[in-house]
């Protein structure tokens, strides 16, 4: 169970990152028919793009009595549509009849390098739509972990939550409790998002970087916490990101855990930034 010890939000600009999340205000919604929208991977390790079980991937469950002809059917959010088809469709060619989801059965649409499957990791509004355009499941998601599936939470109108294990083409196995929130003595009290002239992702003293520091009096031992944004990146308190790799904090010492060459890219947005401190 994850427990966060703080959350910070920190506006480093006056103008906040935009297009990130779907802006209609919609909520889940019932599904209106037998197919239903039942899991999703908005954020893969690796690439979102690719064949399955590479990038994204959405799960239908037809969970009716009677078979359901997918054909012309979508999957769209408020800037892309993707079709459901034979290049799309897991095991599509293995099907008794093309583009027939038979009762009970559940099918993975892909984004198999289609380039129009595109879920937000900070949030997403997803429809799935019939051939006339109807609109027959709504889905809202929160921000996604790295490969942690997204299920449906406690009601119909409840945001989609994290999942307990990724189950594609078979029944879910249950949503998270969600985090615990805890007191702690360990704080975020620096950050370095835009490490100008170098590059977000140097290797230390480059790069970005975020300050904690031990408020309290007690030694905390801080191997195994992390910090995560906003879209579930996710900056780890190791070896290779603690400096000094000493994780024991004695009261009133402060570390710094560094982006020091770990990854292709900068994780800190240079505008508005969410940061979890968790352990």
């Amino acid at each position: 169970m994850r427990a966060i010890a703080s959350f910070l939000t920190l506006i480093l600009l006056l103008t906040p990152l935009t297009g990130l999340v779907s802006g209609n205000g919609a909520r889940s919604s019932a599904c209106i028919g037998d197919v239903c929208i039942s899991e999703l991977m908005p954020n893969p390790t690796g690439a979102d793009t690719g064949n399955f079980p590479d990038g994204e991937w959405v799960e239908l469950h037809n969970n009716g009595s009677t078979d359901v002809n997918l054909q012309g059917w979508k999957l769209e959010d408020n800037f892309h549509s993707h079709p459901i088809n034979a290049d799309t469709w897991v095991g599509f060619a293995n099907l008794t009849t093309p583009y027939v989801l038979t009762a009970g059965s559940f099918a993975i649409i892909t984004e198999a390098n289609q380039g129009t499957l595109k879920l937000n990791n900070a949030g997403e509004t997803l429809y799935l739509k019939d051939p006339t355009n109807t609109i027959i499941h709504t889905v809202t998601t929160t921000a996604a972990l790295m490969n942690i599936s997204k299920v449906p939470g406690a009601t119909a109108t409840d945001d989609y939550t994290d999942s307990t294990g990724n189950t594609p083409g078979s029944a879910n196995s249950g949503a998270s409790s969600g985090p615990n929130y805890v007191d702690s003595d360990l704080e975020i009290t620096e950050i370095m998002a835009n490490p100008w002239p170098g590059e977000d992702n140097a290797t230390w003293p480059g790069g970005e970087w975020v300050e904690i520091w031990n408020n309290g009096s007690d030694v905390i031992n801080i191997s195994g916490w992390k910090i995560m944004d906003a879209v579930g990146n996710i900056l780890p308190f190791d070896k290779d990101h603690i400096i000094g790799n000493d994780s024991l904090m004695q009261g009133g010492e402060y570390r710094i855990i560094a982006l020091n060459g770990s990854a292709q890219w900068g994780i800190l947005n240079n505008g508005q930034e969410t940061l979890k401190l968790m352990m």
